[in-house]
């Protein structure tokens, strides 16, 4: 793989990279790796780099595609080094701001309101949606463009913007019950338990999955990061005594949620909003760097 500091300017000029725009890359990557501790930094831009550059030299695509065609080396830079960390600092915020709610009650003068309440999943949802899978017997049934969410696509990011394998709408429609809208909040139920995603867009997801499709006026962006902290008690929840972990539809509708008083759930909702879809419209972007 290439070196994002030691690749050299014949190697750059592979790529119709000009050293000075190699010099521009390799600057904002010190930069961004706090100017001297490389180590961990170093690694992540050193791999998307590598992809970039493996892309770039096994495929004449890039120009055929709306959303790079016509950038500017450092409008391309921006793609490969900048977004990650941003959608980082994104989360990160949207974490502090419910901890600042629902943690530590700041708004509240330190104090959780008498008005809240303990409640269910099962309260706070429309509907749980436990997933299938459409009939693999039958080949039209995939290949559209309903994303269908396995356990593999929910790693490592908030939003599932893409996943392994689509749905055709013939084969979304074997299950019409099992579509889910955008920002339904689903989590991983069996084997690798405690994982969590947002959906981006209309959805399905196999049954190892559980979702929630939050009522109107409950924030799926509090759902979701609520879910997010339960990672250890889900675990113990799936357990059960069986050597896999499973929660099923009826155990996951019974799991203790907060619910807040409907002023406080919007005020939190406002202010996290416009963070999550930046990170959504920003995922978005990225998912051009895995073709």
């Amino acid at each position: 793989s290439f070196n994002i500091l030691s690749i050299s300017a014949n190697s750059a000029g592979l790529l119709g990279v000009q050293s000075e725009e190699l010099q521009y890359l390799q600057y904002i990557a010190f930069l961004s790796s706090g100017g001297g501790s490389m180590d961990i930094e170093q690694n992540r831009l050193q791999s998307r780099f590598s992809a970039f550059c493996e892309y770039t030299l096994s495929s004449k695509f890039v120009p055929l595609i709306p959303e790079v065609a016509g950038l500017s080396f450092p409008q391309l830079v921006h793609f490969i080094v900048v977004i990650p960390p941003v959608n980082d600092n994104l989360e990160a915020a949207a974490l502090s701001i419910y901890k600042c709610f629902f943690v530590d009650y700041i708004p509240f003068d330190g104090s959780q309101p008498s008005s809240w309440k303990e409640v269910t999943v099962d309260d706070i949802a429309s509907d749980v949606i436990c997933g299938k899978t459409p009939p693999t017997a039958d080949p039209q049934n995939y290949g559209g463009t309903i994303p269908f969410i396995t356990i593999p696509d929910m790693h490592g990011s908030v939003y599932t913007t893409s996943t392994a394998r689509f749905l055709s709408e013939k084969g979304a429609s074997t299950q019409p019950g099992k579509m889910l809208p955008a920002n339904s909040v689903c989590v991983s139920c069996i084997a690798s338990v405690g994982l969590v995603c947002l959906t981006a867009e209309p959805s399905q997801t196999n049954q190892q999955i559980n979702s929630i499709i939050c009522k109107d006026q409950i924030s799926p962006f509090y759902v979701y990061t609520k879910m997010t902290t339960l990672n250890k008690y889900l675990k113990q929840l799936g357990a059960g005594g069986s050597t896999t972990l499973n929660i099923n539809k009826t155990l996951f509708g019974q799991i203790p949620i907060l619910l807040p008083d409907e002023a406080s759930m919007k005020e939190y909702h406002n202010k996290v909003e416009p963070l999550f879809s930046s990170i959504r419209e920003n995922q978005y972007e990225n998912n051009i760097w895995s073709l």
